[in-house]
């Protein structure tokens, strides 16, 4: 295999394409930037892309038996943004690149190997495991959810760049959250990656100007059209993301708008001990088996109509005796909840009906499955009680993170499909039977777990707090919600 790498390294070096023919200035320093961790801030259209190709296929010549990675958003837009214009390539300069499609996997005459990956979900990106990378590059970093990098980048890139010294090459566009790994490493000085930053006004190549001897003549009045057609202000966030290539959080698709003094680092002193904080506990318990499983609690106080997050647990791979047992160390027994919800749908109906059978008989605790309905009405309340100092969150939870990223659907009935919201369901399961709202205790007469009466009065009793939560929110905060 030796003697074949060397013939191919060889043709390569005879055909004496320069495959960095064409870069721009900005895009040559990114190129050639010897940085282990390196990052690129480019807004749309500054040729980012063109760029990763050529120093993927830079590497893999100089590096003979080399194994390389490109990384994005999902593998379909892998294929799109990177397999075609690599044939594209290897046609015009002659390499004659092996094509593998079903692996989109791109094998060079001297061995070296280009991997094609996708991260809409934490298994796509398992593709990459048990390899030693030259180079990785993480292309429109700021379109993968920010929990889906944070995994990648703590589980995955430390063992697949170790054994070479490999480089982590990160780049993207700015994400309207402002939040997650890409966010990080390309603002604070103390990262430790070379950052880079770069626009289409940088970029000479572009169709509407290129060629052109006077192109920059050009840049700005078709900036000046673009914002005249799409209805853009110099100053809207959207156009200083997508066409200055700047950081600008923009809220108004978020759901959650929560004052600054809503995160908090821990309880204030007289809730800390449950025994004796007078706060009475709520827990959701969102399940899962590739999914983690969350438990969150919260504990509210009626006599100041607040409700605390005191407490998250998260873990995955969980058996049923697992989730049973801590459940019942530390839950139950750490804070005696007055209810406990749990959202079984990805792990089966019949595990929820066995933790309530079991909490109900050893511990007269009710465990009933998570009411879900009215989802987007009980999410603006919770913002509400955020923005005004009924509701606080542990900051740095993974419910506080979620919050921090979800967007609402086109209807604004939910969140927008693939964010990530396990811990975000289990602690909202957990706020809707939060009654801090009602400053004198209700007397509540139970009947026995398990009886027919028992479950005519859970029924009852959810659909009217819901109804009472729902109609108080609406009238005393429509205009928070809405304006």
């Amino acid at each position: 295999m030796g003697n074949i790498y060397q013939i191919g390294s060889e043709f390569l070096h005879r055909t004496r394409a320069d495959v960095t023919a064409g870069l721009f200035d900005k895009q040559l320093a990114f190129l050639n930037d010897p940085s282990r961790l390196k990052s690129a801030v480019c807004s749309r259209r500054a040729g980012k892309t063109w760029e990763l190709l050529r120093e993927e296929v830079k590497i893999a010549r100089k590096y003979p038996g080399s194994r390389l990675g490109y990384l994005t958003k999902t593998r379909d837009w892998a294929a799109d943004l990177l397999w075609q214009p690599l044939k594209n390539f290897d046609r015009e300069l002659g390499l004659r690149i092996d094509f593998n499609n079903a692996k989109l996997r791109a094998t060079f005459p001297n061995g070296s190997l280009i991997q094609l990956a996708g991260a809409k979900d934490k298994e796509q990106p398992e593709a990459l495991r048990g390899f030693a990378y030259k180079l990785m590059v993480m292309d429109e970093v700021g379109s993968i959810h920010p929990l889906i990098m944070e995994y990648i980048n703590k589980e995955i890139m430390p063992a697949a760049l170790g054994d070479y010294k490999g480089t982590l090459a990160l780049v993207g566009t700015p994400n309207d959250t402002c939040q997650g790994y890409f966010h990080d490493m390309t603002t604070d000085p103390n990262s430790g990656f070379s950052n880079h930053h770069w626009t289409v006004r940088d970029n000479p190549m572009f169709p509407v100007w290129a060629g052109l001897p006077n192109w920059r003549d050009y840049v700005e009045p078709w900036l000046a059209e673009e914002r005249r057609i799409y209805g853009l202000k110099e100053t809207d966030p959207a156009y200083l993301r997508e066409y200055c290539g700047l950081w600008v959080r923009d809220v108004g698709n978020f759901i959650y708008k929560p004052a600054p003094n809503s995160r908090i680092d821990e309880l204030p002193e007289q809730y800390r001990d449950p025994e004796t904080s007078g706060l009475r506990y709520v827990t959701g318990i969102d399940l899962g088996w590739v999914d983690s499983v969350a438990w969150e609690t919260n504990g509210y106080d009626q006599n100041n109509q607040k409700v605390f997050h005191v407490d998250e647990i998260v873990d995955n791979h969980l058996t049923f005796e697992d989730i049973k047992r801590i459940t019942t160390e530390q839950i139950i027994n750490v804070y005696n909840p007055e209810s406990i919800r749990v959202d079984a749908a990805g792990a089966g109906k019949i595990i929820q009906e066995s933790l309530a059978l079991d909490f109900a008989q050893r511990f007269g605790i009710p465990c009933t499955a998570a009411k879900k309905n009215k989802k987007g009405a009980f999410m603006k309340t919770a913002d509400t009680d955020l923005r005004v100092g009924r509701a606080f969150v542990l900051k740095g939870s993974q419910v506080d993170k979620q919050m921090q990223t979800l967007q609402w659907d086109k209807r604004r009935l939910r969140e927008a499909e693939g964010q990530e919201c396990d811990a975000h369901d289990g602690w909202l399961y957990s706020y809707r039977d939060c009654a801090h709202w009602i400053h004198k205790p209700a007397k509540r007469i139970i009947p026995p777990a398990g009886t027919r009466a028992y479950a005519q009065y859970t029924a009852e009793e959810d659909e009217r707090v819901e109804m009472e939560r729902y109609r108080q929110s609406h009238e005393e905060n429509s205009c928070d919600f809405y304006g």
